[in-house]
């Protein structure tokens, strides 16, 4: 049991590296460290020194039981869901004080235990019935709300994703009720459930694995009406260039005009990818929309840390690129003004080592001058008629 507890801390050590931006992947370390403490914890009271020992300890594995289920259970409905809107993702520290009296309500069941060849083990009584309870109360709601919204999807691979993430919700429970009939059949010391926690750990890390928003393909052009030319009046290698103006259309067709002209184009707006191909055709750029609703290439507006990852990340994966931010406005009123500008001077920064271009229009009556003034230091400045000829 000690060593799946160290398997899986591994687990989450390893997904956190590979991307610790990502916030799935800080919230998968997180549960990977109570799933630790839970199978240390088993291990402690299966290797008691006393009677008195276990009791203390089997009281221990009940409450590390349901924070783990708490953990799985919020993790499992945080990846990119197009209808995340459950209670424990919309209002978590309600969500947090709710598993914490769980928790204390299990530690409370007053225990049976007995010593077997292979240590103490938990004799199941009536109160057991009650842990089970509990660890059901978190895993049924969240797999109803997995099927309601696998139900509505029309997307092949989330449907894919919301199957193997209701496995690995239940399979701690399951494993759990098994053991627990188990021994009143009166069979010692027949485990299961670390290998159903190993279960969940490996079905996590691989649905986090395969969830990469930053490798976003490139899309094919399909014929469209040509755009209209543009004529810009700098637009530099090595350049930030603010557009000033009450409409984002001519950066738009300046981004275009360069991804037209060879350019690596990553596309970063408020606007749905739908309305930008509306207006502009099937743009031959990746578009990740700028939206609180999580879901496949979009960006959570207020991850400033996630955003910039997502631009410096792929200034730095080839030359010749171009970035559009679109809604830094946006950007502002979900976050401090100091943590935009942080944001805006690693962008910068990345620019102009590699040559890229960086293109944010603006509507300045959007954003409070001293603000727009702080802004406006970091780029090259156009007022949107001096661009278009």
């Amino acid at each position: 049991m000690l060593v799946i507890g160290i398997v899986c801390l591994g687990l989450g050590i390893l997904i956190l590296r590979m991307n610790p931006y990502l916030k799935i992947s800080q919230l998968y370390l997180v549960t990977m460290c109570m799933v630790a403490i839970y199978a240390s914890a088993i291990f402690i009271f299966h290797n008691a020194l006393s009677e008195n020992m276990a009791l203390m300890f089997s009281r221990w594995v009940m409450l590390c039981g349901v924070l783990v289920s708490s953990s799985v259970l919020y993790i499992s409905l945080y990846p990119p869901y197009e209808g995340q809107g459950s209670w424990p993702i919309k209002r978590k520290h309600d969500f947090l004080l709710f598993s914490a009296a769980a928790a204390v309500v299990a530690a409370a069941i007053p225990p049976q235990v007995m010593y077997g060849d292979t240590g103490y083990w938990m004799v199941p009584n009536d109160w057991t019935l009650i842990w089970l309870a509990i660890l059901g109360l978190l895993a049924i709601p969240a797999m109803l709300f997995l099927n309601k919204i696998w139900d509505r999807s029309e997307d092949e691979r989330f449907k894919r994703h919301c199957t193997i993430v209701s496995i690995a919700l239940f399979m701690p429970l399951v494993f759990t009720f098994l053991d627990t009939f188990i021994a009143w059949s009166s069979v010692e010391n027949f485990r299961l459930v670390h290998f159903g926690l190993l279960g969940t750990s490996l079905i996590f890390a691989y649905a986090i694995w395969n969830y990469k928003p930053f490798d976003v393909p490139v899309l094919t052009r399909e014929k469209s009406a040509p755009a209209a030319p543009v004529m810009m009046a700098s637009l530099g290698a090595g350049h930030c260039d603010l557009i000033k103006g009450k409409k984002s259309d001519t950066s738009y067709r300046m981004f275009i005009s360069e991804v037209e002209s060879g350019s690596r184009g990553l596309m970063i707006t408020n606007l749905h990818p739908d309305q930008v191909r509306e207006r502009y055709g099937q743009v031959k750029a990746p578009i990740m929309w700028l939206s609180g609703q999580p879901g496949q290439d979009r960006l959570d507006p207020a991850a400033l840390t996630i955003i910039q990852h997502t631009m410096v990340d792929f200034i730095q994966k080839g030359d010749k690129s171009i970035i559009l931010l679109d809604g830094l406005d946006y950007l502002i009123s979900e976050n401090q003004l100091e943590k935009v500008l942080k944001m805006i001077y690693a962008v910068h920064d990345a620019v102009v080592v590699s040559g890229s271009k960086f293109i944010v229009p603006i509507d300045p009556l959007t954003i409070d001058g001293k603000d727009l003034a702080f802004i406006e230091k970091e780029f090259v400045v156009f007022e949107e008629a001096a661009v278009v000829a």
